[in-house]
């Protein structure tokens, strides 16, 4: 049976998705340190998001995360992580923002749930591998 999400988490997590023109879909986590893989349309090239939150956040698991988008060009760089951010209970809603006011969202499910919602602070960078 599909777990029910509070309306709230749902709706965030909707409006953050309407305001992208490309979705891409893999997986994220916080175990340590910030990991995302994606895989993006439409050669499927592989990109990896590698960084960290600098205020102290539980471990998880977003295993069917998506990437919201503009511009294939814009998953390069380095991003901060943008004030309203959350990871939790249910839900991961990862604002993020680079030097040319550039947006990207990862969003998703967090498997299992966290105990409580987590204010997300901190940065990342972009790593870029082709599919041979």
């Amino acid at each position: 049976m599909a777990r029910q999400i509070p309306h709230d988490t749902q709706r965030s997590s909707i409006l953050t998705r309407a305001q992208s023109k490309h979705l891409a879909r893999g997986s994220f986590d916080n175990n340590d340190h910030l990991s995302g893989c994606f895989n993006v349309p439409p050669r499927f090239n592989s990109r990896e998001f590698m960084g960290e939150f600098t205020n102290h956040v539980s471990d998880f698991k977003v295993p069917m995360a998506e990437l919201g988008y503009n511009d294939i060009k814009d998953l390069f760089g380095t991003y901060d992580v943008e004030p309203g951010s959350t990871a939790g209970p249910y839900t991961l809603d990862l604002r993020l923002k680079n030097a040319r006011d550039v947006y990207i969202t990862i969003s998703g499910e967090i498997e299992p749930p966290l105990t409580k919602a987590y204010p997300l602070e901190g940065h990342g960078f972009w790593l870029n591998h082709r599919r041979r």
